[in-house]
């Protein structure tokens, strides 16, 4: 199985279609106003359709980490050095917040 594009990924609109994808691929089709990279000239197709597959995801993903970071802070609390105020809570509040157009 082809894996995804690693992050960090970017977005951008440009005339009738929406690139995602890694940030040097997105800003080289707003540069150049078209698809390309100095490696192949495209992405693979197994690579783009592992990049669909991450981005059908996405919603559930992005569900699943507003439940877990609830439950977490329901259970433990927010003070400080409680287990609710760790890495991975702080992580998942940060995944959240850019995939809700923050950051």
């Amino acid at each position: 199985m082809a894996t995804h594009t690693p992050g960090p990924w970017d977005i951008a609109c440009t005339g009738d279609a929406v690139i995602a994808g890694d940030q040097k691929l997105v800003a080289d089709v707003m540069a150049h106003g078209r698809m390309r990279s100095s490696k192949t000239g495209f992405i693979p197709l197994q690579e783009g359709l592992a990049n669909c597959r991450l981005i059908a995801a996405a919603p559930d993903l992005l569900e699943a980490a507003k439940m877990a970071v609830e439950i977490i802070r329901e259970s433990w609390g927010n003070e400080p050095g409680a287990p609710a105020d760790c890495q991975a809570v702080r992580i998942l509040e940060e995944a959240i917040e850019k995939a809700e157009g923050g950051k």
